[in-house]
């Protein structure tokens, strides 16, 4: 009689199936009540398989924060063919449809606030250094960025956390109408502190551009160099 031995599973599912199992834990129970045992228990795996992966408990958390945070997890990618202002009315509302409806991301974010853990600082701490770049970017347009984005990053923070209690200013931000009206809000609020360029590109700007594009220079490479808007580089091509 031929014995058939149990199929191991790969690497790939039990990661799957710890990580499920720590959402769920995480939503019924919070952080702080998340243990290896637990863990265990809720993946229906053996307890050495958890070992094995995190050295403890705090490596757990940080590589699941890396996983799931908005700033940390590469969800949002810079368009170079897009403006400055442009690209911020992405990074804002990319943000909104991100964390509206992930409880992870807002379990998160609670437990930063409401916990002073040594994960948390170190997470913060270290998505203030891998965020500079994208501040740099951005203050290169406007001069008060980050005060800025300060206060409309921890705004949507807070309407989206806050929207189950009750209504905000008589608005609504639970139903659908009242995303749509954060979204909407926060792109007036980007068009109005960003300068716009109303000055037009001269005629000898265009022709450099043009014959750059004539002798296949790339066009991110071209508005970089030239700064014009990815539309009138696009006009040069048609033309």
């Amino acid at each position: 009689m031929e014995i058939k031995r149990k199929q191991r599973r790969k690497k790939k599912e039990l990661d799957e199936i710890i990580w499920n199992a720590l959402e769920n834990l995480i939503i019924r129970n919070g952080f702080n009540e998340v243990t290896f045992t637990k863990l265990a228990q809720e993946a229906k795996v053996e307890p050495p398989i958890i070992y094995n992966r995190f050295e403890n408990v705090d490596e757990l958390f940080e590589k699941y924060i890396r996983k799931y945070d908005y700033w940390l997890s590469d969800i949002f990618k810079l368009d170079k063919g897009n403006t400055a202002k442009e690209n911020c009315k992405k990074l804002f509302v990319d943000l909104i449809n991100e964390l509206y409806d992930n409880e992870i991301m807002q379990r998160i974010l609670l437990w930063e606030l409401n916990d002073t853990h040594r994960i948390t600082r170190r997470i913060a701490q270290t998505k203030e250094i891998d965020c500079s770049d994208l501040t740099q970017y951005f203050s290169k347009e406007l001069e008060n960025f980050e005060g800025v984005s300060s206060l409309v990053i921890s705004g949507i923070y807070y309407l989206i956390l806050h929207r189950k209690v009750s209504t905000f200013s008589n608005i609504n931000y639970h139903s659908s109408q009242g995303k749509k009206i954060l979204i909407k809000t926060v792109e007036s609020i980007v068009d109005k502190i960003f300068p716009e360029n109303t000055l037009p590109a001269d005629n000898k700007t265009k022709d450099i551009a043009k014959k750059l594009l004539e002798k296949g220079v790339d066009k991110n490479i071209v508005q970089e160099s030239t700064g014009l808007s990815m539309e009138e580089i696009d006009g040069l091509i048609n033309e």
